[in-house]
């Protein structure tokens, strides 16, 4: 499913086939260029270093392709292992899974692990992608919220295996505010780790962010804006 290559070669090749495509997308409505300056502005904040970071963006913003072209860029600029896409809802995973396909362009590099995948592959394959499953390494994972949370704190064997995978890598975590509210201590711990401990940058995308600090153990550090409120960009939607 996946040859190995260095980051400095992978993150590259995918983000030039990502800007390409973006290129080819149509910018004459406010909207399309509302989108098109919250993209832009995420591509250039992905020059920073890793920490946690909102994508804090109206519905129609285009978080998922903001996000990706971020993900990539930072990856690309500060060598990071794996990206990660973890969403709390299968309702939306397989489509933001099949946007994602649309701007890498490489099926290969992309690992989608959550209960509605449907294998169809010969069995050696699917051997491989089991093998893959459990130890995440691909370089693009596509999973739930729930499966991320199990890797940090389920003691099973499945995922140890799979922690290496989480330290120096970039995880964005979309729709952020269904986590539930006797959940925001567990889950700001986990953030926390990942960043501190982990070398993680964390993106947290919503178009309505949770009270993270209002949990009993709130995050070390404030997250900042990818892209600051802006009236004027933010009224097009």
């Amino acid at each position: 499913l996946f040859t190995p290559m260095e980051p400095e070669v992978l993150w590259p090749a995918c983000l030039k086939r990502m800007e390409r495509k973006l290129g080819e997308l149509p910018v004459r409505s406010p909207v399309q260029k509302a989108r098109a300056t919250i993209s832009r502005r995420c591509r250039d904040f992905a020059e920073r270093p890793g920490a946690v970071y909102r994508l804090n963006v109206p519905t129609g913003g285009g978080k998922t392709l903001s996000s990706l072209r971020y993900a990539l860029a930072h990856a690309a600029r500060w060598r990071k292992t794996h990206i990660i896409f973890a969403l709390p809802l299968l309702a939306i995973i397989e489509q933001n899974a099949q946007e994602i396909r649309n701007y890498v362009q490489d099926d290969d590099l992309i690992l989608e692990h959550h209960s509605d995948v449907v294998n169809t592959e010969q069995q050696d394959e699917a051997d491989r992608r089991e093998l893959l499953v459990q130890t995440w390494d691909a370089p693009i994972i596509v999973t739930t919220l729930v499966q991320l949370l199990n890797t940090l704190f389920s003691g099973k064997m499945s995922s140890i295996r799979r922690f290496h995978s989480l330290c120096d890598s970039v995880i964005v975590i979309d729709e952020v505010q269904t986590v539930p509210v006797r959940m925001l201590t567990l889950f700001n711990l986990a953030v926390n780790f990942l960043t501190q401990a982990c070398g993680a940058t964390v993106v947290l995308c919503s178009a309505t962010q949770p009270c993270l600090e209002a949990a009993d153990h709130p995050l070390h550090r404030q997250p900042v804006d990818l892209v600051p409120q802006q009236k004027a960009l933010w009224d097009v939607f």
